[in-house]
């Protein structure tokens, strides 16, 4: 069970853009002050969202894990779209009484009817 809390793919998303931008900054040859200012881009990054510098780092190996799979699985060279997902998205669970078809619904439903039809009204026995 982990300590740290789920961050939101927007979320996620939103902490990447900020890294990008502070990353475009420092590389600016025109502006040296500004530039070695934002050296350090992953620091400013988080202090600018207000997360730990490790969330940042996390963010941007996963970026390039999924920069990485979009190319191959797409053979494109650039990967401006890039989606993050949240571990909470993947689990999904068949539910069972949902999952029944048309024939057995009408079934249930008919067995509650003859119950109110009877004037037994199902209850809790204890």
């Amino acid at each position: 069970m982990s300590i740290r809390p789920d961050i939101h793919p927007r979320t996620k998303k939103t902490i990447y853009n900020v890294y990008n931008y502070f990353k475009m900054l420092a590389s600016k040859e025109d502006q040296p002050k500004m530039a070695n200012f934002f050296r350090l881009c992953q620091e400013r990054t988080a202090d600018a969202c207000g997360v730990s510098r490790f969330t940042v780092q996390r963010i941007c190996k996963e970026s390039k894990t999924i920069s990485l799979g979009v190319e191959e699985e797409l053979s494109v060279g650039s990967s401006t779209d890039i989606k993050f997902r949240s571990p909470r998205k993947r689990y999904s669970r068949n539910k069972p009484i949902t999952d029944l078809d048309d024939f057995d619904s009408e079934v249930v439903r008919g067995v509650i009817h003859s119950f109110y039809d009877k004037e037994e009204f199902p209850r809790r026995f204890l």
